[in-house]
């Protein structure tokens, strides 16, 4: 992970992809679209879609996770 170079602290990205990694290791659905809205006039509201891609070196199997 990268560090935001002017404060030192994680990027956006370095979050995002924490958030990412940690709810695909727990089984947790990941892919899907939610809408955010922020309650400041002032400030813009947010669509974020997540969604599965397989890299060229990834095998097209697709592991299925046990539930406890």
């Amino acid at each position: 992970m990268s560090a935001d170079s002017n404060t030192g602290d994680p990027s956006f990205e370095d979050e995002l992809e924490t958030v990412i990694l940690t709810a695909f290791a727990r089984g947790d659905a990941i892919e899907g679209q939610w809408d955010i809205e922020v309650p400041v006039s002032s400030a813009p509201d947010w669509t974020i879609t997540v969604e599965k891609r397989l890299s060229e070196a990834d095998s097209p199997h697709e592991p299925t996770f046990l539930d406890d």
